[in-house]
């Protein structure tokens, strides 16, 4: 059956292990947050919520804070699970790189992004792409986040806000 995880508005995290029979709030998450994201791969779970952003390495289990402090978090994704795992998040201030092994935010610095309020993030092993609000361009970097080039072309949007990119290929859905 599994464990399903709901994100809600100002209810906080909620599970189920009985297919949505009975749902209880997760204890590790603030109970009046209201959930942004949810993304997961493997035994790692990440929550994005407007009281920080929480981190799990036991199948949701248990979570920590990973230090971000309240704020709007519109999407993020798992970048690297080793050596080091990293997570990119976009934020209203800016993109911002997780990475595990110092246990630190950083703020990506690269003139395609400044100024710009990024929202669609999505990831692909050393590929990731950002999505603007505006109707900006889709910004790709294939070294995991340290240089940016935008695309050649983009959707017809006011915004792209959810992005991914589909693991050993080469397509891109926005």
């Amino acid at each position: 059956m599994g464990i399903v995880y709901a994100g809600v508005d100002e209810q906080g995290l909620q599970v189920t292990t009985d297919l949505g029979q009975t749902w209880i709030q997760h204890p590790d998450v603030p109970a009046m947050a209201t959930i942004d994201q949810i993304e997961a791969v493997d035994s790692l779970v990440v929550v994005a919520a407007d009281s920080g952003i929480y981190l799990s390495k036991n199948f949701g289990i248990s979570f920590v804070d990973l230090g971000t402090g309240p704020g709007f978090f519109f999407d993020l994704a798992f970048l690297e699970l080793s050596p080091d795992l990293r997570i990119l998040a976009s934020m209203v201030f800016g993109p911002s790189f997780y990475s595990d092994s110092i246990g630190t935010w950083t703020l990506v610095s690269d003139p395609l992004l400044t100024s710009q309020l990024m929202i669609g993030v999505g990831g692909n092993g050393s590929n990731v792409y950002l999505s603007r609000f505006n109707s900006g361009p889709i910004v790709r970097s294939t070294d995991t986040g340290n240089t940016w080039l935008a695309l050649p072309s983009n959707p017809v949007a006011t915004e792209v806000p959810s992005i991914i990119a589909v693991p050993n290929s080469l397509n891109l859905f926005a």
